[in-house]
Formats: C-alpha cells, structure tokens, sequence
C-alpha cells in the first residue's frame, strides 16, 4: 500500500485506474493510418504523434518512396503535409508531387495529359501539401517547428517531412558534442510531434557503407541517438542483380517500432518501382 504523500512526476498505479484502462485499450488504434500498400501495413503503420526516422544509401530512394507514401496518406486520408525538401527547388517538388498525384511521369508517353491536367493537379496538391522555403532566414530545426506549429493551428496538418538532416542549417553550442546536439534535435521533434498530434518524418543518411551492406538506424551518421529515440525507424535499399545494377524493386526494411504489435513489428516488405507512374506497386512480402 502506498502512503498518501503527493510526489510532483510520480505516476502511482491502483484499480482507480481501470476506466481509463479499458478507455486506452478501446481506444489505442486512433490516429494509426494505413500507408497505402497493403503488405507494408503489416509492419508499419503511420501513428500521429510519432518520429520516423527514414534512411538508406543515397540515391536508394528514400525521397521518392518518402513522397509516395505521404501522397497516399493524402489521397487515402485526406491528410496535409508540411514539408521542408531541402534538396528539391519548390517547384521541382511541386511538379514531383503533381507527377505522383496523376501517378504520370512529366516525360512518359502520357505526357502531353500530363500537361493538360496540370492546373488541376496543382490545385489539388496545394491543397494538400504545403513547402516551407525561404530565402531569406536560416532553415534550422527550431525555424521548421515554429513554422509546422503554425499550419498545425492554421491549416491542421498531419505530417511534418523534412528531408535531409544535413541540408537543415545547424548551429550546434561549441560545449556540445555531436552526439548530444542530435539528441537534442531529435527531443525537440519528438515533443513537437506528441504536444501537436503530427507524425513527423526526418530523413538522415548514414555513413558510407560498403558495397551490398544494407544500412542499419545505427549507421547513420553522428549518433546511436537516431536509433534509440526514434519511435519507428524505416531503411530505403534499392535492389541490385548480380552485376550490381540496380534494379526497379526497393526493400523497405523496417528496423524499429517502438510500439509493437500496435504501430507494426520489424520486418520487410518489396515495392516494384514503375517509373512511368511514379509510383511503387507490391511485388512480394519477407520477414
């Protein structure tokens, strides 16, 4: 039995607590959406309030899977996005997004539909997804947040994407190390993500990896913090045939869920990446 003294941060357990009990256990699978492919669904759904941290080697495609799969939640959902994709001009990324929303590539021979259904196409995406960019102010973590908090009460977005890690402008204390500053970086993100109820996608690539390794969360560069205080941790790793080449198929490897079975369980899934549609189809399952 415990005593009645109050401590300030003390959680105490006792059969007071069964309401709320049976209301989280009717209730724990709110906010978890489906990714749009059913065989990822097995191991990985997307929760609001969560940090995903997606990495693979570069030109794998971890834009491109990280762009179909918020496109999905779009279209399936009705879900908006805020995203900082500080690789892509704005209006690349708005010419991608369109791309992926008529699942027609700009070049294929479907182009000229493409071009016709444009101005619908942008109306829809703008809708939708909404680029923080300037050219003004340094884009830094707490730049991005205090943003993202705005379309949150604004517009009610779901999703934050930023993409990548070491394009953001960082200014890290001298007395700090690496290690603590991404630490800190990625506590300032998830606090964001619970207090706001948006799932939040930060794309970091690893060191370099040597030929035919798949990367792990661990690998990325400057801290095991991207591993241990991610909520989910996703690797994009394009396939190669036995020359080497890279082939259409993509793994995505799911390496962390931090709340299993509820969010998803470690495993993988193969997604057929078809070009001309801009955009993944499901070949087979592994585990």
């Amino acid at each position: 039995m415990h005593d009645s003294l109050s401590l300030s941060g003390v959680e105490i357990i006792s059969g007071n607590d069964l309401d709320s009990a049976f209301h989280y256990l009717d209730n724990c699978e709110e906010g978890i959406y489906s990714t749009g492919w059913t065989s990822l669904d097995k191991y990985f759904k997307v929760r609001k309030g969560e940090l995903t941290v997606v990495t693979g080697i570069p030109n794998h495609g971890k834009s491109e899977f990280l762009d179909s799969l918020v496109m999905n939640l779009a279209k399936q959902h009705g879900h908006k996005f805020a995203v900082c994709s500080l690789e892509n001009p704005a209006i690349e990324h708005k010419i991608k997004l369109c791309e992926k929303h008529q699942q027609i590539a700009r070049w294929s021979y479907k182009k000229a539909a493409f071009r016709d259904n444009l101005k619908q196409s942008l109306e829809w995406v703008g809708s939708r997804f909404m680029l923080l960019h300037t050219d003004d102010e340094s884009v830094t973590i707490d730049w991005i947040i205090a943003r993202a908090r705005e379309l949150v009460v604004r517009y009610g977005i779901f999703g934050l994407v930023i993409d990548p890690h070491n394009q953001v402008e960082h200014k890290r204390p001298n007395n700090m190390t690496e290690h603590e500053y991404i630490g800190e970086v990625l506590r300032k993100l998830r606090s964001f993500a619970k207090s706001y109820g948006v799932h939040v996608f930060y794309v970091a690539h690893p060191r370099k990896i040597p030929n035919g390794e798949i990367p792990s969360l661990y690998d990325i560069s400057g801290s095991a913090n991207w591993a241990n205080m991610a909520d989910n941790g996703i690797v994009v790793h394009r396939e190669t045939d036995d020359e080497g080449n890279k082939k259409s198929t993509t793994m995505i490897q799911i390496q962390k869920v931090r709340f299993q079975p509820i969010v998803g369980k470690v495993g993988y899934v193969i997604l057929d990446y078809k070009p001309e549609q801009c955009s993944y189809t499901e070949d087979y399952v592994g585990s």
